[in-house]
């Protein structure tokens, strides 16, 4: 009965650990440099197999000293896109994922009131779903966390920049972005829990008949 136990217990904690491993948080602090201005990223950022590209080439941060970094926290060094209605989108290199959360602020500190940012995302199936999430303005810019609904089994998910009164005046709708939680899709990330229970299935079997026989 002892080795049953063990066996189910080495079962779960496998199975646990496989849906650990399975989410990925892209965050972007390793791009921090001092300064108090901006400073270009490029065309592209990747981790962890997802990439996060810029259609216009101009993704930024905000640099270490500088007073639109989110919370003023270097850990929270945040990616925006430069220009006004230019679209940033996140893949997993041809395959498909889900997106679970996404950390949002204002691009800008020293703003009032909400603002809206809308995310797309297309399906392996060609089929769109889309979801909106309602910024809070606010000094220092605080990074804010969202829930995807139903964002599975995504070819790509893209969001377009907002637009403010002047890049270096009043916050209207821009913002930046941080803590982009991914993984695969479903198909994918089910698989290898499965093997490991028909794994465990057939230990558990060999342990209960060596408890019978014996």
């Amino acid at each position: 009965m002892r080795s049953f136990k063990r066996a189910a217990l080495a079962v779960f904690f496998s199975f646990c650990l496989v849906q650990i491993a399975a989410a990925t948080t892209l965050s972007f602090a390793a791009l921090s440099k001092a300064g108090n201005t901006y400073s270009a990223v490029g065309a592209s950022v990747s981790q962890g197999g997802f990439t996060v590209t810029s259609a216009d080439s101009s993704l930024y941060v905000w640099e270490a000293s500088s007073v639109n970094l989110p919370g003023l926290n270097v850990s929270n060094t945040s990616l925006f896109e430069f220009f006004a209605g230019g679209t940033d989108t996140v893949s997993n290199g041809g395959s498909a994922f889900t997106a679970s959360s996404i950390d949002l602020a204002p691009v800008l500190a020293g703003g009032s009131g909400t603002f809206t940012v809308n995310f797309s995302g297309t399906r392996a199936d060609s089929t769109i779903v889309t979801q909106s999430f309602l910024v809070n303005d606010g000094t220092p810019a605080e990074l804010q966390t969202f829930d995807f609904t139903n964002f599975t089994n995504l070819v790509s998910l893209s969001f377009s920049q907002g637009t403010n009164a002047g890049f270096f005046a009043a916050q209207d709708t821009a913002y930046q972005f941080d803590f982009l939680v991914v993984s695969p899709a479903a198909a994918s990330a089910t698989a290898e829990p499965t093997a490991v229970w028909l794994a465990a299935a057939g230990l558990l079997v060999v342990v209960a008949r060596k408890r019978v026989v014996g």
